[in-house]
């Protein structure tokens, strides 16, 4: 009689899906689909899989890359300490390591942006050691064939999973089983509407026969979105606009974005004078995990050349386009013709 475990192997080998870092025992490759993965959607996640891939074939072409080149690369995907260590780590990587990743737990714990999760995922697929992976797919999975009603986010529920996971694993190898408990987590086993009715562990999966597959997992409820209010201003003459690079601090660390004001609420300009310069107000509204941003653009034409401040600098604006900016401003030039065509 198969096991849950080879049960959700075979399951696996019959339905995993194509994915292009599946057909590689690169350290590299592996490491970079798992850092575009988090927080990413592997539809979303694949084409930018694909041009990392292709842009640095080599640890040492990312390294000796510019890191404005990196994050302009990166530019859509979020997260952007993803992109930040990305290249951190290649250039560790480079020159303390002579290019090769170490093929330890522990050490690749050490390089900037590499948690538990990557380490291990990288240590049992590059390098076959006997090492349980648990992302959220894997949590939902153990949760449900065990009937695990613990809250999940504290340190002693994550080593009482880990414990789940390293029995499940085994003595199979360890590579091929880390993903198929991910895939399966992600087409089987799904967050909503799982399609319990053909699973091949149904029958010993304890929320199936508990009937409350629904209330599984148990996570923390997320607190409400945060409103924040913006006003970006877009300065500009014929040939140039001022922008000012992001500090490495937040979520849009290392983007260039215009100057702007963050308000108590969305001011109005609708009846602004601005003596004789032409002016444009454009407005988004733009969702992020914890906020909700209303942002107004306000697109200003008038002699630029004396109004730089602190980091702030002039770049032409048929270069704008080589820049990497937050996804708000990407969006203006669909919502501005005139700043389309001021770009284009």
């Amino acid at each position: 009689m198969k096991s849950i475990s080879e049960h959700i192997l075979s399951w696996y080998h019959t339905h995993k899906r194509d994915l292009p870092w599946r057909y590689t025992k690169n350290p590299y490759l592996i490491w970079l689909s798992e850092i575009i993965l988090q927080q990413t959607k592997v539809s979303q996640g694949t084409p930018y899989f694909i041009q990392f891939s292709t842009k640095y074939p080599s640890i040492y072409d990312l390294a000796f890359s510019s890191e404005d080149d990196v994050m302009k690369t990166w530019q859509g995907l979020g997260y952007y300490s993803r992109a930040r260590n990305l290249h951190k780590t290649a250039k560790i990587i480079t020159e303390q390591y002579s290019g090769h990743f170490p093929d330890s737990y522990k050490e690749l714990l050490k390089l900037p942006g590499i948690g538990e999760y990557t380490a291990a995922a990288i240590s049992s697929i590059a390098f076959d050691q006997s090492i349980p992976v648990l992302d959220g797919n894997i949590y939902r999975v153990i949760s449900r064939l065990f009937g695990v009603t613990l809250e999940i986010g504290t340190t002693s529920v994550k080593k009482y999973f880990i414990g789940h996971a390293a029995n499940l694993l085994g003595d199979l190898p360890p590579g091929d089983f880390n993903q198929a408990m991910m895939e399966f987590g992600a087409l089987q086993c799904t967050p909503k509407n799982p399609s319990c009715d053909i699973c091949p562990v149904k029958n010993k999966c304890s929320a199936f026969a508990n009937d409350n597959v629904h209330l599984l997992p148990v996570t923390k409820k997320r607190n409400p979105l945060k409103d924040r209010y913006f006003t970006y201003y877009v300065f500009h003459d014929a040939t140039h606009t001022i922008v000012h690079r992001r500090a490495n601090d937040d979520i849009w660390g290392g983007l260039y974005e215009f100057p702007k004001k963050e308000h108590s609420k969305l001011l109005n300009y609708n009846n602004l004078k601005h003596g004789d310069d032409e002016m444009e107000v454009v407005d988004l509204r733009h969702i992020l995990t914890h906020q909700r941003l209303f942002i107004r653009f306000i697109i200003i034409r008038q002699q630029i050349l004396q109004k730089l401040e602190g980091s702030q600098q002039l770049i032409q604006l048929k270069k704008f386009d080589t820049l990497a900016i937050p996804k708000p401003i990407v969006l203006l030039s669909q919502k501005s013709l005139i700043w389309k065509s001021l770009i284009s």
